[in-house]
């Protein structure tokens, strides 16, 4: 042990790049298994309320063909248990508390769209689901926190945002944070949807969400569907739909299967820059003892085994790369946290043997870069060492 750290001391230079290595391929496997467990658990928490039997019906084309008379044509499919339209466009807004001004995606609904989503809270309806024209907002967390300086949420209650000139009064902030396939969803402003309608956007097109009876039963209900709206709206054979289904089930396979990607990707990074790492400790080793045949001859001349001679060099191998390896893991956890401060998609669950491999690939690579060497270097012709 202290002919190892001795060595240390006396070859700073070369001991110094070892390190560098050695660090560098840990932490960034360390980080790298991070980013692709953040990535997963963010599009996890994103679709944690999504429904898989959620359908989703959006205008599309130049001349769409939705209305919200559409609803009741829905409601008729046998596959549909329960039909919200809405409808939404971005909106100045400001409060009555400060004078911050922001810009906002406002969408107005029913109170069945909450329930497709899973919103669920203690104090009743959220929204009402007749005609109502109250002007009353449902908004979330980070609306909230952008608008009002208040520190506790309930000094927002009843409290009055401003939308095109006219005054919404706030029953409810929403916690919760999910996102679907538009604007995120804890960036949006809720309004009933007659509301919206009649003082802010009188021609809109609504997008529906269906819920239907049963998984299987989607592709079987967007036929259906598209029979029904076809027939509603008079279309003629090689007229297009004017609208297009995406449903829950298809958004979640997607950014599954992506994910997927991400972290098969981050693992090929991962491996390759710990097999770029091996490679620059070996060679850092390799050059060291080639530099000290002369210093392993003079050991074997005071009667010092090839046994002992291997031993140091594995001692020091062992050191530096157990050493290294856990710096490199305690630099990767200082960014992780730097990382969780300025909310990037990072997490700290990830497997506890992703930072067992690294390390140990590291103390593998070094212990070998360290050992082969040596056996090699003792087993030289003394006369042929001292030459050298």
């Amino acid at each position: 042990m202290q002919s190892a750290i001795y060595t240390f001391k006396a070859n700073k230079l070369r001991t110094l790049l070892s390190l560098v290595w050695i660090v560098i391929g840990v932490m960034t496997t360390a980080l790298v298994t991070v980013i692709g467990s953040g990535v997963e658990q963010k599009v996890q928490d994103e679709f944690k309320t999504l429904n898989v039997s959620t359908l989703f019906i959006f205008p599309d084309g130049k001349d769409p063909k939705l209305s919200t008379n559409d609803t009741k044509i829905l409601e008729e499919s046998p596959y549909v248990t329960s039909v919200s339209a809405s409808i939404g466009e971005y909106f100045l807004v400001s409060n009555s508390l400060t004078t911050e001004v922001e810009t906002y995606f406002t969408r107005g609904v029913k109170e069945s769209y909450f329930e497709h989503h899973n919103v669920e809270v203690d104090v009743g309806d959220l929204i009402s689901d007749g005609e109502s024209t109250d002007k009353i907002a449902v908004i979330w967390s980070k609306v909230f926190e952008d608008l009002f300086d208040n520190d506790e949420i309930s000094d927002a209650l009843w409290e009055t945002i401003t939308l095109e000139s006219k005054k919404y009064h706030v029953i409810w902030v929403l916690n919760e944070v999910w996102q679907n396939s538009g604007p995120d969803f804890d960036d949006v402003i809720f309004l009933p949807i007659w509301t919206t309608r009649r003082y802010l956007i009188k021609d809109a097109i609504p997008a529906f969400t269906v819920l239907i009876d049963a998984v299987e039963n989607m592709n079987a209900t967007k036929q259906d569907i598209t029979k029904r709206l076809r027939k509603e709206h008079k279309l003629k054979e090689n007229d297009p739909d004017g609208f297009r289904f995406f449903d829950g089930g298809e958004m979640i396979t997607t950014y599954t299967e992506l994910t997927a990607m991400v972290r098969f990707l981050l693992l090929a990074i991962s491996v390759f820059i710990l097999i770029v790492s091996g490679v620059g400790i070996m060679n850092v080793m390799f050059a060291g003892v080639a530099e000290r045949t002369k210093e392993i001859w003079i050991l074997k001349s005071i009667w010092a085994t090839k046994k002992d001679i291997q031993s140091q060099f594995m001692t020091e191998a062992i050191l530096i790369t157990l050493f290294s390896g856990i710096l490199g893991l305690v630099l990767a956890e200082v960014i992780i946290t730097i990382a969780m401060q300025l909310d990037l998609p990072v997490t700290l669950s990830r497997s506890f043997w992703w930072d067992v491999m690294a390390l140990g690939f590291a103390c593998l690579t070094g212990v070998f870069a360290g050992w082969y060497p040596a056996v090699r270097a003792s087993s030289l012709d003394p006369v042929d060492a001292l030459r050298s």
